[in-house]
């Protein structure tokens, strides 16, 4: 699991992981609620280049994929996979991933709807900040 949330920060723009607020053991709740599936871990030379999650989902699968920059072409094998089961598939990609965006297209993939995350950030930066002593 470990080696799979460094691949999921060093994929995910910092603005977006700062906005989900996940820390480790967060990301590991996160991934508790999809229970029925299987992942799927793309490993070479003891590093971990993608990971993807199918689970069972409407009449067929989703498929959710976190792949290292220049290794998009891995989302193939991985449809074909998937597919060969018979079922429909479906996939969530992320709009900072228009690599991957083009590969899906390539792999057959349609858009069918978008989706957005909304901030509203609750804390306020301190420009400066200063020291108050404490009481006994």
């Amino acid at each position: 699991d470990w080696a799979i949330f460094q691949l999921y920060t060093a994929t995910v723009p910092a603005i977006i992981r700062q906005a989900e607020g996940l820390a480790y053991a967060d990301w590991l709740r996160s991934r508790e609620r999809f229970q029925g599936g299987e992942d799927l871990v793309w490993e070479q030379d003891g590093q971990v280049h993608g990971w993807a999650s199918v689970r069972p989902w409407r009449d067929g699968f989703l498929l959710e994929a976190v792949l290292l920059p220049d290794e998009e072409s891995a989302f193939a094998p991985l449809v074909e996979a998937v597919a060969a089961r018979g079922r429909p598939l479906y996939s969530l990609i992320s709009s900072y991933e228009t690599r991957l965006h083009h590969v899906a297209e390539d792999e057959g993939f349609r858009a069918q709807t978008e989706w957005a995350l909304f901030i509203k950030r609750l804390l306020v930066r301190v420009p400066q900040t200063h020291l108050v002593p404490m009481r006994a």
